[in-house]
């Protein structure tokens, strides 16, 4: 009974040292985590500052900054590093105000269920292309997150295409709101984010370098050119104008053939025409508040979690 009893606190005794083992182990490597991750950082800060010249903030200022997002957003410090050297590359934002961006692009991301690297890269892409100041991110990121919201599609599925059609845009004159609900209207019609943007695109260059049956409709409208239509009517204006010249012949179809003279530029302009272009851009009217509650909302699903 005496050495039973030996082996029995042996055993615990072994048992013990295994479990204090154990937790050591596990806080060790979580002390090694927390270095590398710190290094990374650091990292990052320092890769930042070889790109803020201008109004360039001291290290201490960057990390203590970035941080104090990181932790009033719930983002990774890396994360949030990583997006303020895209945006300070990417030529949107200097020192004095990507924080601040950064803090809009998170919300971007948390709202539209995507990645802060997404946001920043569609965001960043929206503002140079419509050449924009870094002071509308907000409103840009509230009408990406109604994009999202409207349409059938993710923040990803814009991140590396919208500036194809965005350049175009701002050349004709239309806004990025209406650019925005354009593409919300084509992918709810079972269109897939890329093909809608390249539809749109096709019909806006259809719009710059137009048909002769389409420059004959220009000047029966009183404009000179495509970019003056747009200015005069809007894009919206501008599809339901051909949309009606079209019912006129009697073969909607045939006729807008016609007017656009190319596949894509055609099922396009089909597209929208087929649906209340003007309604899907009112929409976007309320696209601020809308962001600013879905944020709530998700903060507050957070919180009660």
């Amino acid at each position: 009974t005496g050495d039973l009893g030996k082996n029995l606190q042996r055993i615990r005794n072994l048992f013990v040292t295994l479990i204090g083992l154990r937790v050591f182990s596990s806080i060790l490597a979580e002390l090694r985590e927390s270095v590398s991750a710190a290094k990374d950082f650091n990292q990052a800060i320092s890769e930042i500052q070889t790109i803020a010249r201008e109004n360039a903030l001291v290290f201490d200022e960057w990390s203590k900054q970035l941080l104090t997002l990181s932790s009033s957003l719930g983002v990774e410090r890396i994360e949030a590093a990583e997006a303020a050297y895209q945006a300070l590359s990417n030529q949107v934002v200097d020192a004095s105000n990507a924080v601040s961006f950064i803090t809009d692009q998170t919300k971007l991301a948390t709202v539209a269920v995507s990645t802060l690297d997404e946001a920043v890269q569609t965001s960043t892409a929206i503002i140079n292309a419509f050449g924009l100041s870094v002071e509308n991110s907000s409103s840009v990121a509230a009408i990406l997150f109604k994009t999202v919201e409207l349409g059938r599609l993710r923040l990803r599925d814009l991140s590396n295409t919208i500036g194809r059609v965005s350049i175009l845009s701002r050349q004709l004159g239309v806004s990025f709101t209406e650019q925005q609900a354009a593409i919300a209207l084509l992918t709810r019609r079972g269109i897939k984010a890329e093909e809608a943007i390249t539809l749109l695109r096709n019909v806006e260059l259809k719009l710059v370098k137009p048909t002769e049956r389409m420059s004959e409709l220009f000047r029966e409208w009183g404009v000179s050119s495509g970019e003056a239509a747009i200015k005069t009517f809007g894009l919206a204006g501008v599809i339901n104008k051909f949309v009606q010249e079209a019912q006129k012949s009697g073969d909607v179809a045939a006729e807008l053939a016609h007017i656009f003279g190319r596949l894509r530029a055609i099922v396009g302009g089909t597209a929208l025409s087929q649906a209340d272009l003007n309604a899907e851009v009112a929409k976007f009217s309320t696209a601020g508040r809308d962001a600013f509650e879905a944020f709530q909302q998700r903060i507050e699903s957070f919180s009660k979690r």
